[in-house]
């Protein structure tokens, strides 16, 4: 949801000359909030800042903003701590609705979401009037025929994420779906693979499958990782941030002494494999029916604080059957012959969609 689509709602917008200042991704979770900007150089860019704060459980519940005042506060000390404006910012995945269609190629932008809009309500079953959305072009069907990929919002989700924003003193340039911004940092312009991503949070985990980096279908399931550090926190009596560091450096392997543990690992990611196991199934029997053995998945990324458990890769594929790697989240920021960001490499992976929402220049 860009710039332009934003702009309807006037009261949220500054004067024209503001648009031109740098501004910063901002990616809010149930638990936390985390920000991230860039500056541009002369071969990419650097990271000019990132942070995080935690939010109190409640707040924020499967995306919905349940007290709008306690994330105003957050977010101001955010705003006062980087000196920031203007923000981008991510949507829940939960609440978008998603999905493809085909419209007449040769047309201009007006004319496809004219389009669009004839044929929404085929897809979502909510009244037009009450939805706000925005598309991208896939690919081309034929000359005749394009295919595009539709994200929509109720009205009521999208104005409850602007009001917070304005009255913590920010101007939001655009907001977007959670998995569009992952997919712009995660995947290069130039891949046209069908990749499946999985962003393996702390409450939850949202996985996306995409057409190059834009996402065509995207989802959110019950399975985070803190049922894990709960699992090696009584384990090993050790407190969170010692217990991120066991999983990381452990992880799932079975060790003699280790085997309730284990078990209680697996339990999780063995829920995590079953669940996207199945929306691999339905997408590759769709893709069949259709007839297209082009979009058969390629590759799975993982990002997200929890995608460094360790041999989680590894198990993934060999269960799935489908080659499985970390994202590198900074391949379209900079290449590391030239800059390494200050963010190690265990922590960026739960900074992908910040990098994201930062990349965007619409």
């Amino acid at each position: 949801m860009n710039v332009a689509f934003l702009k309807k709602t006037a009261r949220y917008f500054p004067p024209p000359q503001f648009l031109m200042r740098p501004s910063a991704g901002v990616d809010i979770s149930d638990r936390s909030v985390k920000v991230l900007a860039l500056k541009p150089t002369a071969t990419g860019y650097e990271v000019d800042f990132f942070g995080e704060r935690l939010i109190e459980k409640g707040v924020v519940v499967e995306g919905k903003i349940e007290k709008p005042d306690a994330l105003v506060k957050v977010l101001r000390t955010l705003k006062h701590a980087y000196k920031l404006d203007t923000v981008r910012v991510s949507l829940p995945e939960e609440h978008a609705f998603l999905f493809e269609t085909h419209v007449v190629a040769g047309g201009g932008k007006e004319d496809m979401r004219a389009a669009v809009e004839f044929q929404i309500q085929e897809h979502i079953p909510i009244d037009l009037q009450d939805l706000i959305f925005d598309f991208d072009v896939t690919k081309s069907m034929s000359a005749e025929r394009i295919e595009i990929s539709v994200t929509a919002f109720q009205k009521t989700l999208v104005h409850s994420y602007l009001d917070v924003f304005f009255k913590a003193g920010f101007s939001v340039l655009s907001l977007e779906i959670e998995a569009q911004a992952i997919a712009r940092a995660a995947v290069s312009p130039q891949n046209s693979d069908t990749n499946f991503i999985i962003d393996f949070g702390r409450e939850r985990s949202g996985i996306a499958i995409t057409r190059g980096n834009v996402p065509v279908l995207t989802t959110t399931i019950a399975v985070g990782g803190s049922a894990l550090s709960t699992a090696v926190m009584k384990h090993f009596k050790v407190d969170e941030r010692e217990a991120e560091k066991i999983k990381n450096e452990q992880g799932f392997l079975r060790a003699k002494g280790s085997e309730e543990l284990y078990e209680s690992l697996m339990s999780t990611i063995s829920a995590l494999k079953d669940e996207v196991g199945k929306h691999i199934n339905y997408w590759q029997a769709r893709e069949r029916d259709r007839g297209s053995g082009a979009g058969m998945i390629d590759a799975i990324l993982l990002v997200g604080g929890n995608g460094n458990l360790k041999g989680l890769p590894e198990y993934l594929s060999a269960s799935l059957r489908v080659p499985v790697r970390r994202a590198n989240i900074w391949q379209n920021v900079t290449s590391f012959d030239n800059y390494i960001p200050p963010i190690n490499k265990e922590h960026s992976l739960g900074y992908a969609t910040a990098v994201g929402l930062a990349l965007s220049s619409e």
